[in-house]
């Protein structure tokens, strides 16, 4: 019986004394009237529920709960009390419990954070140097160093008028400059990734030389909004994983240089890698690679014409060039004394394009002396191959599973195989009985020409 007694006793004790009430705080108050949950606020002041004492004009309000707990006629739907309901409750503020981050927010660029709520964290204007160019952080910025009022874009500087070296002048632009060289022999590795700026020597090659210090490469092009150029300049003593020379992305265009001396594993004067360009009027000497003793193509599309590529070996193809996953046109070329194991002018795989009014001469591999190439599309035509030399296959030019498509006007002089099986193969093949098209079968492994 007398357990029985006890929940009742229980609830006679968690009951405020006679004529009292528990406000909003669970303390005990005098009960009014005209104030029933004891919140100390009537109904006539303003009290939406005077049943509850958490509710009334000036409560603390519980954001997305349903309830309007500060009697302003809603549910608060702005957690960070920045002015910007909630988006995810139909309204347009993307960060609900950051009050520095809605659509009335100002961007900065670069720290990766949306705080103006429009889907791009840098469509701002930042201009942290006050230079007047928003820095190249934000999505339509140019200003490539915002902590540096000095360096702008859209400048003209000298060497060694307005700086005394070619690193230095480079540093202080960004993109849409111009870095105008007068002649003489400069030091350093030159930084011009990420600036479409254009560099000239203005006497030209022979007499503007860029000297590198064989640690990397001599100039760094490319990763910008834009096209670089590099023009007039000797290019000498670079050694770099990627062009020993110049090592560009994006788009690029080198011309009217010469490229001497440099080496690197891919590409010892010049590798274009995920890049749009073009290579002209150039030489290229005395400089090695494992591919590509001159240049080193690789995913890209461009074209290399009326250049020389002389004097260089390759320790695995392409003594002059070697091209990869790339559409490149090659015209103009000439080819001299080159070496490889395999393309001793030419490397060419899974390549699309021409190898059109060259000459190769004195060049050697073990298979393909002047062109090798496999899984490609060529338009070899017009092209003069002259003393090339080949172990197993190809003096002139070898192809592995490529499609020919044009192999009009070549002629063949004095190219020769050596004596691979003890039968011996004459100096010079006898061309007169190839079709224009000898490879368009994709199963003809192996199929050479003289």
């Amino acid at each position: 019986m007398r357990r029985a007694w006890l929940p009742l006793l229980s609830l006679l004790v968690a009951c405020p004394p006679k004529g009292e009430v528990l406000d909003d705080t669970g303390e005990t108050v005098p009960y009014d009237p005209n104030d029933n949950d004891g919140d100390g606020v009537t109904v006539g002041d303003g009290d939406c529920d005077d049943d509850d004492p958490g509710v009334y004009p000036g409560a603390d309000e519980i954001p997305y709960d349903g309830a309007d707990q500060d009697c302003d006629g809603q549910d608060s739907l702005d957690a960070d009390k920045d002015g910007f309901d909630a988006l995810w409750f139909g309204g347009d503020d993307c960060d609900d419990d950051d009050p520095e981050i809605n659509p009335g927010a100002t961007e900065v660029c670069g720290d990766g954070i949306d705080r103006d709520c429009s889907g791009d964290p840098d469509d701002g204007s930042t201009d942290a140097d006050s230079d007047g160019f928003v820095s190249w952080a934000c999505t339509d910025g140019d200003d490539c160093d915002d902590g540096d009022s000095a360096v702008q874009p859209n400048r003209d500087v000298s060497v060694p008028g307005d700086y005394s070296t070619v690193v230095a002048a480079v540093a202080a632009v960004c993109s849409g400059s111009t870095v105008t060289v007068s002649a003489g022999t400069y030091s350093g590795a030159i930084d011009a990734a990420g600036k479409a700026i254009s560099l000239v020597g203005e006497a030209g090659a022979a007499s503007t030389v860029l000297l590198g210090d064989g640690t990397g490469s001599v100039i760094t092009l490319g990763n910008a909004n834009g096209a670089s150029l590099v023009s007039g300049v000797s290019i000498r003593g670079g050694d770099a994983s990627y062009g020993g020379g110049v090592y560009c992305t994006g788009s690029c265009t080198i011309e009217d240089s010469i490229f001497t001396g440099n080496a690197g594993a891919f590409g010892g004067g010049v590798a274009l890698v995920d890049a749009d360009f073009s290579v002209a009027s150039c030489s290229f000497s005395g400089n090695t690679a494992q591919e590509g003793a001159g240049l080193y193509v690789h995913s890209s599309i461009g074209s290399v014409s009326d250049v020389v590529l002389a004097d260089m070996a390759a320790t695995r193809g392409g003594g002059g060039a070697s091209v990869w996953f790339s559409e490149v046109d090659f015209s103009g070329i000439t080819a001299q004394d080159l070496s490889a194991p395999q393309g001793g002018g030419l490397f060419l795989y899974l390549h699309e394009g021409q190898v059109a009014s060259s000459t190769f001469d004195d060049c050697s591999a073990d298979l393909g002396g002047g062109v090798w190439s496999r899984e490609a599309s060529l338009d070899l035509s017009g092209n003069s191959f002259h003393s090339n030399y080949s172990q197993w296959g190809g003096a002139g030019y070898y192809c592995w599973d490529s499609t020919i498509t044009n192999l009009e006007s070549n002629t063949f002089t004095g190219s020769g195989l050596g004596d691979y099986d003890g039968n011996g193969y004459p100096s010079a093949n006898d061309c007169d009985d190839y079709t224009s098209t000898p490879c368009l079968d994709v199963g003809c492994r192996g199929c050479y020409g003289c």
